[in-house]
This record gives C-alpha cells, sequence and structure tokens, in this order.
C-alpha cells in the first residue's frame, strides 16, 4: 500500500518548471515562426501586386499604342477627304505635310509594339496590320500626290474605291488586337485574385496560429506568477 502511494507522489516542482520552460520555448518558437511568415506573406503579397500593375500598366499602353495607330490612319483619310475639298494651294500644301505629322505618329507607336513582348496572336495580328497598313500608304500618297497636282477626278475616284474600304480589314485588326490584350489582363486579374486568396488563407491561419501562441504564452505566464507567489 505505501509503495502505491509513493508512485503516485506528485512530480517535483523542479520537473514542472523544466517542462513548463519547455513549452514556453516551443511557444516562443511557434510565434517566431508564425511571425516570420506572416511578415513573408505581406511582402510576397505586395510584390505580386506590383508585379500586377506593372504588367497591367504595359497592357495599357499597348490598348494605347494600337488606338493611336488607328487615330493616324483615320486622320491621314480625313486630311485627304479636306484636301480634296481645298482650293487653296498654300493650305492644300500644309495638309500634304500633315500626312507626315501622321505617319510619324502611325510609326512611333508601331516602334513600341515592336518592342514590347506581344502574345503569338497579337504579333500575328500586328503583322498584317503593318502588311495592309504599308500597301494602302503608299494609295494614300498617291492621292496626295494627285491632289496637289489637281487631277481631283482621279483622285477621287482612287480614295473613295480604294484608300478608304482598305482601312476596314484594318479597323477590324485593330479591335481584335484590343480583344485581345483586355482578354490578357482579364486572365491576369484571376490570376492575381486567385493568389491573392490563398494568401489571405495563409495569414488567417497564421494569425490563428500567432494569436492562439500569445494566449498561452499570457496564460503561462499569470500561473507562473500564482505558482510562485502559492510557493
Amino acid at each position: 500500500m505505501s509503495a502505491n502511494l509513493t508512485s503516485m507522489k506528485p512530480a517535483h516542482p523542479s520537473v514542472k518548471k523544466t517542462s513548463r520552460k519547455l513549452y514556453i520555448l516551443l511557444a516562443v518558437a511557434v510565434c517566431f515562426s508564425a511571425g516570420w511568415s506572416l511578415h513573408y506573406i505581406n511582402s510576397q503579397s505586395n510584390e505580386l501586386y506590383q508585379q500586377a500593375e506593372l504588367s497591367i500598366a504595359k497592357m495599357q499602353k499597348k490598348s494605347h499604342a494600337i488606338t493611336q495607330m488607328a487615330h493616324a490612319m483615320q486622320n491621314r483619310s480625313i486630311t485627304l477627304l479636306k484636301m480634296l475639298n481645298q482650293t487653296d494651294a498654300f493650305v492644300k500644301d500644309g495638309q500634304h505635310q500633315l500626312l507626315f505629322r501622321h505617319a510619324n505618329i502611325f510609326k512611333k507607336n508601331r516602334d513600341f509594339l515592336q518592342a514590347v513582348e506581344l502574345t503569338e496572336q497579337q504579333g500575328k495580328l500586328l503583322q498584317e496590320l503593318l502588311e495592309l497598313t504599308g500597301k494602302n500608304a503608299d494609295i494614300q500618297m498617291f492621292v496626295a500626290n494627285l491632289l496637289l497636282d489637281d487631277e481631283k477626278s482621279r483622285a477621287a475616284k482612287t480614295l473613295f474605291n480604294t484608300a478608304v474600304p482598305n482601312q476596314i480589314p484594318m479597323n477590324e485588326i485593330i479591335t481584335a488586337f484590343v480583344a485581345l490584350v483586355d482578354e490578357e489582363t482579364n486572365l491576369l486579374l484571376d490570376e492575381l485574385h486567385v493568389k491573392q486568396d490563398g494568401h489571405q488563407n495563409i495569414i488567417i491561419v497564421l494569425t490563428i496560429m500567432l494569436s492562439s501562441c500569445v494566449i498561452f504564452l499570457f496564460v503561462t505566464f499569470i500561473n507562473a506568477r500564482k505558482s510562485n507567489a502559492n510557493e
């Protein structure tokens, strides 16, 4: 009987203190790991947003560039129409020079699109557009030279039968290009939302772990003070 009582004797206080210290060290280690992980996830989220902002900005620039090219094409046609109705030679010559300004705007944005990263489909559409615009630009300049020589009838026929209708497939290509850029942007945003949702779930779990560790350490600290006071 006495042997049984001896075996049921409570653990020595030093053993309890050692166990408590081990639990505290473990809790501190978990707190540190959770805190570091939270910091890492937050930094990853910030970096993800920055990369997304840069990518979206690039896509917006692509849309802006192709739109500027479309405006330049339209403005060349409008300028030719103005030349057709212009009788003053000096004004007509100024309008002729304006054609070159529109061409420079077109080339500037074309060069930008050729320098940036495009998808395979975007690259094909751009190449098709450049082939069509190159041929039509020669026709437009032919019309402009006819107008400078006051050959209005021949110029009008070429303009309305060839140069202007040629722009219809070009506008279709530009519309398709913009649609592809919008699709690319939407895919990027969807990917960003998925990754961000995953980060948020991890942050929630880590926050719960960190909170639990803090509560455990607080309770352990209170109990330790009570135990020391009783001793």
